[in-house]
């Protein structure tokens, strides 16, 4: 089981959840197997854990004991203290001679290193925070920033250069605010970049919630004229996939860790990119040249069929968005189409409807009355 949730996870084929196991696992007969499920389900949820963990119990009632548990490990395990301890302090120094931006508690681990929760010293009215200030980093109030540490490396290699570069190439709302970027005092890398609030695919998918597929649509053909401007300077992502995608709360699909954008190629990045749509529209990546298994909602037809000539027909990121866009207007058209034939068969019925019903009431009335009040 545990072998069979990891490779689901890193092939991107499923998401590991509990509705997907239960019919097999008991969580009061089968208490490791269910442990198991808990913590590969939460490990796919990556930061967001805890609350896919309460939308879950709600979903899954008899799994929360089970869920708690996982959810306990998971956190003891990431409260281990570690030899890579992260800085309290990273940025440029500030007039006190301290550096700009405080490291909070780690919340997440990327390709390449670990985000932390972080805030700025420097603040909006241009006042300066103590070093020492009391704050409380584990608060999600919007100004707060998140810091990804790289590993410690010479500083000849600059590894923060590509990541910063490529990700402040993305404009919004597809990619990430980069504020800083540079080298710690421990000589670590650092990237400062804004906190986006949403969940990412991966946790979507864990919290066996949906996505519309309208929506989705709309925001991949966002993507992928990103990764267009991207490809068309010769950079890249190079790890697309539903733990570097996140919907935030205002309906954008952002791109998260551009790590190992410097071996992506545009091609890798276009497949998985539309692979990234079938997943949505199918909950599965169908073989080279396969057809859909099944006619879905419009909507969800339409992203598949798009996606799938992606996979097949080599098209650039450019592409891509324009089948994307063009494959939605089809299926709004259609669903127009079917909804306004739909509304005026059923205002035509209850028009047909309604003068007879009137008259069959008109003519109850009359063979009701006596002739007495009949006559005037």
């Amino acid at each position: 089981m545990a072998e069979d949730a990891e490779r689901c996870l890193r092939e991107h084929l499923l998401i590991p959840t509990i509705r997907r196991y239960s019919p097999a696992v008991d969580p009061e007969r089968n208490r490791f197997a269910a442990q198991e499920v808990a913590h590969q389900v939460l490990t796919a949820s990556g930061p967001h854990r805890e609350a896919v963990r309460e939308w879950l119990a709600d979903r899954h009632p008899t799994w929360l004991v089970t869920l708690s548990r996982a959810l306990n490990a998971l956190e003891l395990i990431d409260d281990v203290p570690r030899d890579d301890t992260a800085p309290a302090a990273v940025g440029p120094e500030l007039a006190d001679g301290k550096p700009r931006f405080l490291v909070g508690d780690r919340i997440a681990r990327g390709s390449g290193g670990t985000v932390h929760r972080c805030i700025d010293r420097l603040q909006s009215d241009g006042s300066t925070l103590p070093i020492d200030a009391e704050v409380d980093l584990r608060d999600d109030a919007p100004g707060h920033l998140v810091v990804k540490l790289l590993p410690r490396v010479s500083r000849s290699a600059d590894p923060w250069h590509p990541e910063a570069r490529f990700a402040s190439k993305v404009a919004a709302p597809c990619g990430i605010r980069i504020v800083d970027s540079g080298d710690a005092s421990n000589g670590a890398a650092y990237i400062v970049m804004e906190r986006v609030d949403g969940l990412t695919l991966a946790a979507i998918a864990a919290a066996e919630r949906q996505v519309d597929p309208l929506g989705a649509m709309r925001e991949l053909a966002l993507l992928a004229m990103a990764l267009s401007m991207l490809h068309a300077e010769g950079l890249g992502h190079g790890d697309i996939s539903p733990m570097n995608i996140m919907l935030d709360r205002s309906g954008n699909l952002r791109m998260l860790d551009f790590g190992a954008g410097g071996s992506a190629s545009a091609d890798r990045d276009v497949r998985a990119l539309a692979a990234l749509g079938l997943w949505l529209s199918l909950g599965c990546l169908p073989r080279k040249g396969a057809a859909i298994p099944w006619g879905p909602p419009t909507m969800r037809r339409a992203l598949a069929t798009a996606s799938i000539e992606a996979i097949n027909g080599g098209l650039n990121a450019a592409g891509f968005a324009d089948r994307l866009q063009e494959q939605s207007r089809k299926a709004r058209i259609l669903r127009s189409i079917v909804t306004v034939t739909a509304i005026g068969a059923l205002i035509g019925t209850l028009l047909y409807l309604a003068p007879a019903g009137a008259s069959s009431r008109r003519g109850g009335l009359d063979a009701g009355e006596s002739p007495r009040t009949a006559q005037p």
